[in-house]
């Protein structure tokens, strides 16, 4: 959980590139109420873990969470990735989450 919803990570590889999704759900409009509006900044840097457990690459997202459902995507070269490393800053939180790389 992370800025008060869950977060998943996934990455899959697909010809020559690893792609990567950080997945933030929804809150329930009743837990925030229609007239309350919610925006917190989300710093996302993913970083490609290869099999050695060294990191090859990296990509900063900056996106805006609203409570609805959000999605922060990036793509990286396959350099015979293993894993995908996030780390996500909202607000004063910092959360890391890890995907092994779907082949």
């Amino acid at each position: 959980k992370i800025a008060g919803t869950s977060a998943s990570l996934s990455a899959f590889s697909y010809e020559e590139s690893v792609y990567a999704t950080l997945r933030f759900d929804g809150l329930e409009e009743k837990s925030y109420g229609s007239e309350n509006v919610i925006q917190i900044p989300l710093s996302v840097v993913f970083s490609a873990v290869e099999s050695s457990g060294a990191e090859c690459d990296r990509a900063e997202v900056s996106a805006l969470y609203e409570g609805k459902e959000l999605f922060v995507r990036t793509k990286f070269t396959d350099y015979d990735i293993i894993k995908i490393r996030c780390e996500v800053t909202a607000a004063v939180e910092t959360k890391t989450f890890e995907a092994v790389v779907a082949r």
